[in-house]
């Protein structure tokens, strides 16, 4: 199988592009390729290294950002003239924008809810690192993802961060650049059985702690509110962290109030699917009229949540309390929720710490997935329903 395959290939150290950008700089350097002799095709190198072309791509795109060749658009790839490899430009000049290399992200989405400090975060502290960041968008779509990809490729990025998008099956674009042993990190979503880093929050951790406050709060029939994404591991951590923390404190287990995602910004039927949640949360609540307390996995659906307790003239915190993982801060309400926030300052510093350790030819990073602790934020969506006062770890 692919991954199996992945697992093999990664065993060696380094990263294949390093190769091909080491030897044809060498030449360059040493009058080998004089200025203006064309560098062999992508194919022929591909098939003297034992390599792929997006490989090839990448080590002629890390020449290029520093000034050693000149890419003419269907005629190939050249040594530049004398005044342009002179002085090559060092890559990891912070000063000098222009010739910066660039790390590629591909991210599902971002709203004010997750997603948004993160990039603004990753983007600070490549700028200090000497790199540039070309930031493109997947919408969860996994073709768009691949597309997306590929167009990173083509512009010679020397490594790539991914938010993996949902789907019933990983990508194969990026089970492909794993093999090739390209720099890769993941954020958000980890891939099970595949030897690439991730860098996730600790969604088991996040749910234990919201029902933990919950119990410690008096409160004992528990509703959940999820998405459709049950193939997504960040949602299958959070539903285990939730069901083994029902269980610990002995807990009646509700069955789930399931919605539809919404893409903020980009959904063009976003008010109907609003509109069916809103429902669907309704009826799930008349369904079970003794459950006290709601925690929703994704912060993106508390206005749902808010709105259709409006609509059954059930108060918030005093008929039912809300939490979740997230809060969109500028949701329109200005509610503020009890909830787990994702730190999004600590993941970018982690993904940006990990790529650019590979990008150095650091042999000794650990293809795991660093879980990130969530941060608890206590609001007034959630009361008191005795006088036992407890509130969990916080870290």
């Amino acid at each position: 199988m692919l991954w199996e395959w992945c697992v093999i290939v990664m065993k060696g150290s380094g990263f294949l592009y390093q190769k091909v950008y080491e030897d044809i700089k060498e030449e360059i350097e040493n009058g080998t390729l004089a200025p203006g002799t064309k560098i062999s095709s992508e194919k022929q190198l591909a098939s003297k290294y034992g390599i792929s072309t997006i490989t090839v791509k990448t080590a002629l795109g890390l020449l290029t950002e520093e000034g050693l060749v000149k890419r003419v658009p269907g005629k190939g790839t050249f040594v530049a003239g004398h005044e342009s490899n002179a002085a090559p430009k060092d890559k990891h000049h912070a000063g000098d924008a222009e010739h910066r290399p660039i790390i590629g992200v591909v991210l599902e989405h971002v709203s004010s809810t997750f997603g948004l400090d993160m990039m603004y975060h990753m983007d600070r502290i490549a700028m200090e690192k000497g790199y540039r960041l070309c930031i493109r968008f997947s919408y969860t779509d996994q073709e768009k993802e691949t597309e997306e990809i590929d167009f990173l490729l083509s512009l010679g990025v020397c490594g790539l961060i991914i938010m993996p998008s949902h789907g019933s099956h990983y990508n194969t674009k990026i089970l492909k650049l794993v093999v090739d042993k390209f720099p890769v990190v993941l954020i958000d979503k980890s891939l099970e059985g595949i030897p690439v880093p991730s860098v996730c929050t600790d969604n088991d951790q996040c749910s234990r702690a919201l029902v933990d406050f919950l119990v410690g709060r008096g409160y004992r029939n528990i509703g959940i509110v999820t998405s459709q994404n049950d193939g997504i591991s960040s949602i299958k951590e959070r539903k285990k962290g939730f069901y083994d923390s029902l269980a610990a404190n002995s807990l009646p287990v509700n069955d789930e109030c399931v919605i539809q995602l919404k893409v903020d910004s980009i959904q063009v039927t976003g008010k109907s699917i609003e509109e069916q949640n809103i429902k669907h949360i309704s009826n799930y609540l008349k369904r079970h009229p003794d459950i006290d307390s709601l925690i929703c996995l994704e912060g993106g659906f508390l206005l749902d949540i808010y709105k259709a307790c409006e609509n059954l003239g059930k108060r918030i915190p005093e008929d039912i309390a809300v939490c979740s993982i997230d809060e969109d801060s500028n949701a329109s309400t200005g509610f503020f929720f009890t909830h787990v926030k994702q730190d999004e300052l600590a993941i970018a510093e982690k993904a940006m710490e990990l790529i650019v350790a590979m990008l150095n030819g650091e042999n000794n990073i650990e293809i795991t997935n660093y879980k990130i602790p969530g941060i608890f934020k206590t609001g007034r969506s959630t009361g008191t329903k005795n006088t036992k006062e407890h509130d969990p770890v916080k870290d």
